[in-house]
């Protein structure tokens, strides 16, 4: 049965039922996927973070102004470029 490679990742990472802190998970695979199951449960891979800025950035501005920690456009343009969401925009402005 041909599993996603992301099952074996989140499975052999839950599994730490002992108290040494060691595991050891045994994949069978075809030779042909070995190279792919490595390289993806080994190495590691950019995750790009991700805000859907249709609905969601006028949700998190609209808390910070109930909360009174914005209350001008100033504040909020200053809270704004304190997010992870800034900075990635600034690195990959395509992405987005």
């Amino acid at each position: 049965v041909q599993k996603p490679a992301n099952n074996s990742s989140s499975s052999s990472s839950s599994n730490n039922n002992n108290n040494n802190n060691h595991n050891t998970a045994y994949i069978l695979c075809h030779h042909n996927r070995e190279s792919y199951l490595r390289k993806f449960l080994l190495d590691s891979y950019p995750i790009e973070s991700h805000l859907d800025c249709d609905n969601h950035l006028e949700d998190l501005l609209n808390a910070e102004i109930a909360a009174e920690t914005i209350s001008n456009a100033d504040e909020a343009i200053d809270f704004v470029t304190w997010t992870f969401y800034y900075f990635r925009l600034s690195q990959n402005p395509n992405y987005y």
